[in-house]
């Protein structure tokens, strides 16, 4: 690890030559060390410096008083790799992390401030059905939680690895390889003859037998769906999470998740590339669920929450760009500000309007 001192100089050069104020410090040991993490952010508290970072980590590595001096040294970002939500398969895959005491850590470093971001990862070889569940648990409570972002990524062997090992027989296919590292338009016939030359050089690229694996194949997709999102449909993605849960709306929306994974997979080049389709193809995927699941509702408050929140993406997205005033039935803003769990003062008329292109939502005033 490079000394602590260096990095920091390394950091002044480039905001003095680039004017660059925000660094990403991607390294995996990063914060393995209590003491130099310590005396890294002092230095940075000591000497004043108006730069601001991000770091990934282990959570069971931290604890309340390093996160305190991160986020007094300007640290506004951590990403978590939390593997799975099993106490029992953390101790198979040797991750060894005790799932409530990382939740409850978590919701601290979020309570005081911080953007998180926490992975999971599924399809484990020796991952049961039970463990997955427990997985699937966790990220509905990250998520209600409001954790900013919450990825699942499919499990892929890497060569000579461990995990490797309890794989005994691979298969490789074009259709069921994770889209974030495969993709038609990249990887042709002779790409793909060269991976099936060697299973083992190339494993992450196979996948085999697993009930998991089989069964929710797609469940990563549904994931990045609600965290893509759920900044702008927070409350509606909350009340999906408490009152139907991801597995069963998994269940019934399979058949379009693995319609998305075939538009993904399928893209252009040039669309690849610039991550075109990608969010419209997901958000044509969140109004599948919404139309089943809110819009069907007959709850009018529910179906309030959501009109409203749906009119806050039009907005943002620019199909909507003109000021406008709306009429809801109860005031609508006490639970999207989060002032209440529930709809209580009548007549809540919003006007929407655009301002330094973001979007407000400002409670009118009803004159007798």
């Amino acid at each position: 690890m490079k000394n602590y001192l260096d990095i920091i100089d390394e950091m002044i050069i480039f905001n003095r030559l680039y004017n660059i104020s925000y660094f990403s410090l991607n390294h995996d040991s990063f914060t393995v060390d209590y003491e130099y993490l310590m005396k890294f952010c002092s230095e940075l508290i000591n000497r004043d410096l108006n730069l601001e970072w991000s770091c990934s980590s282990r959570i069971d590595v931290l604890d309340k008083k390093i996160l305190l001096r991160m986020k007094e040294a300007k640290c506004k970002s951590i990403y978590i790799g939390f593997e799975s939500g099993s106490n029992l398969l953390q101790k198979k895959i040797n991750k060894n992390l005790n799932v409530q005491k990382a939740v409850n850590l978590i919701k601290y470093a979020k309570s005081i401030g911080f953007n998180i971001t926490v992975s999971f990862i599924y399809g484990f070889p020796e991952e049961t059905m039970l463990d997955f569940y427990e997985t699937i648990k966790v990220i509905e409570t990250l998520m209600i939680m409001d954790i900013d972002n919450i990825q699942l990524h499919k499990f892929f062997p890497l060569p000579q690895t461990i995990e490797l090992k309890k794989i005994t027989e691979f298969s490789f296919s074009p259709d069921d390889i994770d889209y974030s590292i495969y993709s038609k338009c990249i990887f042709n016939d002779n790409l793909n003859k060269i991976i099936l030359e060697d299973e083992y050089i190339f494993s992450c690229f196979y996948t085999f037998d697993s009930e998991i694996r089989s069964t929710y194949k797609r469940m990563d997709i549904l994931i990045s769906c609600f965290t893509i999102f759920k900044k702008i449909y927070k409350h509606t993605i909350k009340y999906l999470i408490k009152n139907v849960g991801l597995i069963r709306i998994f269940e019934t929306i399979n058949k379009s998740l693995d319609d998305v994974y075939f538009i993904l997979n399928n893209r252009t080049l040039n669309d690849y590339a610039n991550c075109k389709n990608e969010v419209e193809t997901l958000y044509d995927l969140f109004t599948k669920i919404t139309d089943h699941f809110i819009n069907t509702n007959n709850s009018a408050e529910v179906n309030q929450i959501f009109s409203f929140e749906n009119l806050l993406y039009k907005y943002s997205t620019n199909q909507i760009q003109e000021d406008t005033i709306h009429i809801f039935k109860d005031n609508i803003l006490d639970v999207i500000k989060g002032s209440s769990e529930c709809l209580s003062e009548k007549n809540g008329i919003i006007k929407f309007s655009k301002i330094n292109g973001e979007t407000i939502a400002t409670k009118m005033k009803i004159f007798n």
